[in-house]
């Protein structure tokens, strides 16, 4: 009898494991999430942090004027996509729209934008979150050849 019954145990399993979940909503890729909505920078971290003036900084969103912080990013599947200055412009002269283009590399876990490669540390319908390291050469008031570690992260 506890043969049949483990032998019944491993069927009912065996053929419940294999079945699709059919209510469940297709995984979406990494594309469609990117091209779902217009992107608004929230975090915008450099770590060591860098000197400015007497400060040391590594908050680089809260030195950010509000005519840069209502700014947004659109992805098209293409691989186009803009910078949009938002509501208020820090220069009325700057155009409105400034158009770039993007890619994934070839496993999708770089974004490369502006001729750029970041890191993805999260993709997903609410939050892009980016890395890179760079030399402190290419970060205002960094230390060449000193790395940091850049952090952005993005949201609808």
């Amino acid at each position: 009898m506890k043969k049949i019954t483990l032998i019944a145990a491993c069927f009912y399993l065996f053929t419940n494991a294999c079945k699709k979940d059919e209510n469940k909503e297709p995984q979406k890729s990494k594309t469609e999430f990117l091209c779902s909505g217009q992107w608004y920078l929230k975090v915008f971290n450099i770590n060591p942090g860098v000197k400015i003036g007497n400060s040391t900084v590594t908050d680089f969103y809260a030195t950010l004027p509000p005519c840069e912080k209502d700014d947004f990013q659109k992805f098209s599947p293409n691989g186009t996509a803009f910078t949009d200055e938002g509501p208020t412009k820090c220069d009325p002269s700057n155009p409105q729209i400034d158009e770039f283009i993007w890619a994934f590399d070839a496993t999708e876990s770089k974004l490369v934008f502006d001729k750029l490669p970041y890191d993805i540390s999260k993709l997903d319908a609410n939050d892009l979150i980016l890395t890179k390291v760079v030399d402190g050469s290419e970060i205002f008031g960094g230390i060449s050849g000193q790395s940091y570690k850049v952090t952005l992260n993005m949201t609808h």
